[in-house]
């Protein structure tokens, strides 16, 4: 594999990227839909890409297991990540990761028990009688089974087979090659569940991109352009206070600092959770300012065109003003943030590192009231996104 991409370097490559103000002329409520739009399909597509990088380092760790393919798939789920964790803001926004008829939310992102899929007698890989093959068909049917949090694919399940149960001294797993190798106890139904696990992810992440294609007229991107621009503003406004108050300040960083416990952080077995707060930031921010940079960074900008901080602006001044001063604020703070993470949960209220994810949170929480703010300044406060 190629590597196409730092993602970590990537994402702070956006941040470096000023919120444009574009010319009057271009800030119009159809503009800003159809920039929406474009930045979904390009975000979905890198993401897809990354995923199909992803199924093929899986396939070189089950035929070749050692250190190198088990470091090298380890980045592939890094990359994978990154756009769609900057893609999360448009599932917030009611978008087709969340209709039943789609991938559902939990399948790609959900928490895993890692008791169901290995550990346990009953569990997936442990269970021979009841599993004696392991497949994509079998893990998609096993989604669920016994309990909504029985999560059997994904990328948590992957990080889980990957680097293993937390262990290590700042949390992350350390799962060695060798529980990949055909001839040790389990090793080769642990590889071919890796194998399974990424041929589904890069399934459903082709098909979120397919929802966002301009050339698909039955797709989600289609039915989205038909809706009002007042709901669209609405909606997207309210996808932002969400992901922005409600998942990243509350449950992925407010949970962890709180308990103090790194088990229940976004991604406990790989320890990056800084990555899931920095990229569904730059996600937020993406929308904001009308623009994608995308993960090959040499290929210049993805898509410029009209943000919703600057129709929010034409409509309303200085509430588009307090929207971008928010935003910036919070491009700033998930600039600061390193890992890793599970140091920042044990240390004390006066450890730098742990100030920084605090910070973060705040200006994250103070992001979600502005958005809500313009929402209900501009268009009322009906739920549906539509004016009083």
């Amino acid at each position: 594999m190629k590597t196409r991409f730092s993602p970590l370097a990537a994402a702070l490559g956006f941040f470096a990227f000023t919120l444009p103000t574009p010319g009057a002329e271009s800030v119009t409520a159809a503009n800003f839909a159809r920039t929406y739009v474009d930045i979904a399909f390009q975000t979905y597509s890198d993401a897809a890409a990354a995923a199909a990088q992803l199924k093929e380092a899986a396939a070189t760790l089950k035929r070749e297991p050692n250190a190198l393919s088990l470091a090298y798939i380890r980045l592939a789920w890094v990359e994978a990540r990154a756009p769609f964790l900057q893609a999360e803001v448009f599932g917030f926004a009611d978008g087709p990761i969340d209709s039943g008829e789609k991938p559902a939310v939990s399948a790609i992102n959900g928490a895993v028990n890692p008791d169901f899929i290995d550990g346990a007698k009953a569990s997936i890989l442990v269970d021979t009688a009841s599993y004696p093959v392991i497949d994509a068909t079998l893990l998609a049917s096993l989604n669920g089974k016994g309990g909504a949090g029985n999560v059997a694919t994904g990328f948590h399940a992957l990080e889980f087979l990957l680097w293993g149960p937390r262990g290590n001294a700042n949390g992350a797993g350390r799962r060695p090659f060798t529980d990949f190798l055909a001839d040790s106890p389990m090793g080769a139904r642990r590889a071919d569940y890796v194998v399974a696990c990424a041929e589904i992810l890069s399934s459903q992440l082709d098909a979120l991109a397919a929802e966002w294609n301009p050339e698909t007229t039955a797709g989600y991107r289609a039915s989205f352009l038909k809706l009002p621009a007042d709901t669209v503003q609405g909606r997207v406004l309210d996808s932002v206070a969400t992901l922005a108050g409600v998942e990243l300040a509350g449950k992925r960083l407010g949970k962890p600092l709180e308990s103090g416990d790194g088990a229940v952080a976004e991604s406990p077995f790989s320890n990056l959770t800084q990555l899931d707060v920095l990229h569904p930031a730059a996600g937020i921010a993406n929308i904001m300012a009308g623009a994608y940079l995308g993960t090959d960074r040499d290929s210049g900008m993805r898509v410029q065109g009209t943000g919703l901080i600057a129709v929010v602006e034409a409509r309303d001044a200085k509430q588009g003003a307090a929207l971008r001063e928010a935003v910036n604020k919070v491009i700033l703070a998930a600039r600061a943030l390193q890992g890793p993470f599970d140091l920042a949960v044990a240390a004390g209220e006066g450890d730098p590192n742990r100030k920084t994810f605090v910070d973060c949170a705040t200006a994250l929480e103070s992001l979600a009231a502005e958005a809500k703010s313009a929402r209900d300044a501009i268009l009322g406060a009906n739920a549906d996104g539509t004016p009083e």
